[in-house]
């Protein structure tokens, strides 16, 4: 009884892998017509050397790894404005130097 079942795991995993490589065959002989390389007009090619030179500048451009940051504020000197009142509310325009803060009743660095 278990010889039979093996031998019919074994003759059922056979055909899945022919099947397969049969299928992997196919895919192969019609992929190569989709990907044939074709002759590209001259506004494609102008195209194509434009975009590959704006490419090239992009790569090249080093933006300055000390500059300002998302979500950092610059620095203010002592007795600098450092906030604004719009209402109730109150917005930082700058961080004040280290052991100094900013009043929030002058909005300066104190």
């Amino acid at each position: 009884m278990d010889s039979y079942r093996f031998c019919s795991l074994a003759l059922i995993c056979a055909a899945l892998i022919f099947n397969t490589l049969c299928r992997e065959v196919e895919l192969d002989s019609r992929s190569l017509h989709h990907f044939a390389k074709k002759e590209y007009s001259s506004n494609e090619k102008q195209l194509i050397n434009t975009l590959q030179g704006v490419l090239e500048k992009l790569k090249n451009n080093r933006f300055p790894l000390y500059g300002m940051k998302y979500g950092q504020l610059p620095m203010c000197e002592a007795g600098e404005q450092c906030a604004l009142r719009k209402g109730a509310r109150i917005g930082k325009l700058c961080d004040c130097p280290y052991r100094i803060s900013c009043n929030s009743f002058l909005l300066r660095c104190f």
